[in-house]
């Protein structure tokens, strides 16, 4: 088990301190996310002009206190579209092995997963990596998906059928700096909150983590419907919708009723007679 948090930061003008409030506001999230996983840390921010990310093995509350963690939170500005973190569980790939901590990069994919991905050798034959940690499959899965183009809905939603396991994602790509990718199967959660009055689009694992982390128990959760991926730009802190495209429909299936029938109901017999007649 692993955490998500996340913030889209919408187009309204801020202040150094509205900037500082920020700041402060998405640590005390991923110190809140740490319920979930202490192994190991790492976030990365999204700004038209590039992204910059930091990652280690620590829990979030002493990542948050480090100079290296106050830098990446100062690349935070006005060009910020959006922040992302993660606080790992480890499973399978050491945590003192950086490589393997989120978020992890893959050429121009960087991301964050919770969940386990359980074909990941067999997508790593495919589409090579070097990360022991299986969720490394599912961004060189991107990778490979997208290729020379940017990352989209539509190239995702063709990559996710492809894993085994189960999985709540966020990622980005370099080439696409305007956005973020968010998606999730049916099993991992992975939830959203408009704060509109300052133009703010929160992530989150839990609802009840995102309440603990902003220190604000009024906060209604929205949860990314399942099977589904969406694209969040700063458009959507605001009062654009959250549009969702499904990656999958489940088969529905139709319960048959067994229950004992009345003499000649649904029989052939019964339409035979109500075409020809009882007498023949």
């Amino acid at each position: 088990m692993c955490g998500l948090a996340g913030l889209v930061i919408g187009k309204k003008v801020r202040s150094a301190d509205d900037l500082k409030e920020i700041r402060d506001e998405f640590s005390s999230l991923m110190v809140a996310t740490q319920i979930r996983g202490h192994h190991a840390t790492g976030a990365f921010v999204v700004n038209k002009s590039g992204i910059s990310y930091h990652k280690t093995d620590s829990a979030a509350n002493e990542m948050v206190k480090t100079d290296s963690w106050k830098k990446l939170m100062n690349a935070i500005t006005a060009d910020t579209v959006a922040v992302v973190g993660h606080v790992r569980y480890a499973t399978k790939g050491s945590p003192t092995v950086n490589s393997n901590n989120h978020p992890i990069t893959v050429g121009p994919i960087i991301g964050v997963h919770n969940g386990v991905i359980t074909n990941d050798r067999e997508i790593c034959e495919d589409f090579p990596y070097d990360e022991e940690v299986d969720s490394a499959a599912i961004f060189s899965l991107f990778a490979g998906v997208a290729d020379k183009s940017r990352l989209s809905t539509a190239k995702i939603s063709a990559a996710l059928p492809y894993l085994d396991g189960s999985f709540a994602v966020i990622a980005a790509d370099t080439r696409r700096r305007d956005s973020i990718f968010v998606m999730r199967d049916a099993t991992n959660p992975l939830v959203y909150h408009k704060d509109t009055e300052r133009d703010l689009l929160w992530l989150s694992s839990t609802g009840a983590i995102m309440r603990d982390g902003l220190h604000n128990r009024g906060i209604i959760t929205t949860m990314l419907p399942a099977y589904s991926v969406a694209r969040l730009s700063k458009s959507h802190a605001g009062t654009a919708p959250v549009k969702v495209t499904k990656w999958y429909e489940p088969v529905e299936f139709i319960e048959i009723d067994d229950s004992p029938q009345k003499a000649g109901e649904f029989s052939t017999a019964g339409i035979w007679d109500e075409v020809f007649g009882s007498d023949i």
